[in-house]
């Protein structure tokens, strides 16, 4: 998990610049040449333009193809889950609201995968 301050914008932006800095931070670790990262995501419009960035508006465009940059050094996919199957993710969320400082929290189960929400 991490929490990292972007300032003041829309949730499709927050979204969008977290699936960027998850890329970012898990393709400059050494899991990136072994390891697959699983993205987890509650927003079904943000996950299909990842999946299809020509769909995604042109205000938003640039942010997805750059994070879809970032992430074709690796293998990576991107699920789709209710927001509330994933509670621990959303209380990060709120509790970040006004942090000053980045929180990163990396867990790696068993060997078998690592996880950024």
């Amino acid at each position: 998990m991490f929490y990292k301050a972007v300032g003041t914008l829309d949730a499709t932006s927050a979204k969008l610049l977290t699936f960027k800095e998850a890329c970012s931070l898990f393709g400059s670790s050494s899991w990136a040449k072994s390891k697959k990262l699983i993205l987890e995501i509650d927003c079904v419009l943000i996950a299909d333009w990842l999946n299809r960035p020509y769909s995604a508006p042109t205000v938003f465009r640039p942010l997805v193809e750059e994070s879809l940059r970032i992430c074709s050094n690796f293998s990576w996919d991107i699920r789709v889950v209710p927001r509330c199957a994933n509670e621990t993710a959303g209380k990060l969320a709120n509790s970040g609201i006004g942090r000053l400082a980045p929180l990163v929290w990396r867990s790696n189960h068993n060997g078998d995968s690592v996880g950024f929400i």
